[in-house]
């Protein structure tokens, strides 16, 4: 059983990016860190988590939206 803080989002950059490029989150409680973009999920494989930071490389079937984190999921 694990005790989590809320993930929080501090910044995203660059705040557009194409089909198949990279972005980053910056923030805190970002560990296991699962991200959509107006609800698709982008798999972990396509992405780079650390407690500060993730890279995600966003997906060809992506549209515009809602970025979120959610942990432990």
């Amino acid at each position: 059983f694990i005790v989590a803080d809320t993930p929080q989002i501090t910044g995203i950059s660059p705040r557009s990016v194409r089909p198949g490029g990279e972005f980053v989150i910056q923030g805190k409680n970002l560990t296991d860190g699962l991200v959509r973009i107006n609800g698709l999920l982008i798999f972990p494989t396509n992405t780079t988590v650390k407690d500060n930071e993730i890279r995600a490389t966003v997906p060809l079937n992506a549209t515009s939206g809602l970025v979120t984190v959610t942990v432990f999921e």
